[in-house]
C-alpha cells in the first residue's frame, strides 16, 4: 500500500512519528528513508489467556519528482500459531492506513492512496 504525499523528507517523518505514535505505535528509522513501526498488545497476567500479540509494519519513503511515497509493509503478527488471525491484521493494516492519510490529509500534503 502507498501513500502518495508533497512534502519535504523532514515533514514525512515528523508526520509519521507523530501518526504512529497517536496510534500506539513505537517508530524506529533505519535510515532517513525507512524504518519500522511496532505496536505490542498489553500483556496480561492470567496464563489461561492467549498470549499478547504485537503488530509490525516496516515503512519505506521513495523520493519522486516532488512527491513522496510512503510505502508499507505488514509483517505477520507476533502470536501464538493456534491463534493466528489474517483477518484481525488487515483489520489493523486498514486502520493505520486511515489514521496515516488522515495526518497527512490534516497537514495538506496528501495526494492520494496507492492500493497496490
Amino acid at each position: 500500500m502507498d501513500i502518495m504525499v508533497r512534502a519535504p523528507i523532514e515533514t514525512v517523518q515528523t508526520i509519521l512519528r507523530r501518526a504512529f505514535l497517536s496510534s500506539g505505535f513505537r517508530m524506529t528509522l533505519s535510515s532517513p528513508y525507512g524504518g519500522k513501526a511496532e505496536k505490542q498488545a498489553p500483556h496480561t497476567e492470567d496464563p489461561s489467556k492467549a498470549p499478547a500479540v504485537s503488530f509490525s509494519v516496516d515503512f519505506e519513503v521513495l523520493r519522486l519528482e516532488g512527491i513522496s511515497v510512503v510505502r508499507l509493509h505488514k509483517k505477520d503478527s507476533t502470536k501464538a500459531p493456534a491463534a493466528s488471525d489474517a483477518h484481525g491484521d488487515g483489520k489493523q493494516f486498514s486502520q493505520l492506513i486511515e489514521v496515516l492519510s488522515g495526518w497527512f490529509n490534516q497537514h495538506g500534503c496528501l495526494q492520494g492512496i496507492l492500493w497496490l
